[in-house]
């Protein structure tokens, strides 16, 4: 069943990778920036802010492990799956392929785990997150 709480979830988790992206080492840099190099930056920064949230821990019942090693995995297909898209020099355009690899990870992490999300007033508002 999709609804609330598939909007929520989307919701919540599209903001968090707007968060994440507001690093400066992901958005708009100077130097030159390999696909490759981007992703061991946003991976992690996009990881930490999801887990650190209590989102997944609360709302699905995901151990700080389970949390990290899913939105690293989730993270991973989604940039494979863009890559070829992606320009080879990643700076100016970090935050652009952010919401695009955070997106799909929203996706990826609803068609994988909606069935499992409590059903309560704070799982599902995306700002008592935040």
């Amino acid at each position: 069943m999709r609804g609330k709480n598939h909007q929520s979830a989307l919701t919540l988790l599209s903001l968090l990778t707007i968060i994440a992206l507001a690093s400066p080492a992901l958005t708009g840099c100077a130097q030159k920036m390999s696909q490759d190099e981007w992703l061991s930056k946003f991976q992690p920064a996009l990881t930490v802010r999801v887990c650190e949230s209590g989102y997944l821990q609360e709302c699905f019942g995901f151990s700080t492990e389970k949390c990290e090693t899913t939105v690293a995995s989730a993270t991973r297909v989604c940039f494979a799956e863009l890559r070829g898209e992606m320009p080879d020099d990643m700076s100016g355009s970090g935050g652009h392929w952010g919401q695009k690899v955070g997106s799909c990870a929203d996706v990826a992490f609803d068609v994988g785990f909606h069935d499992h999300k409590v059903d309560s007033e704070k799982c599902n508002d995306p700002n008592a997150w935040l």
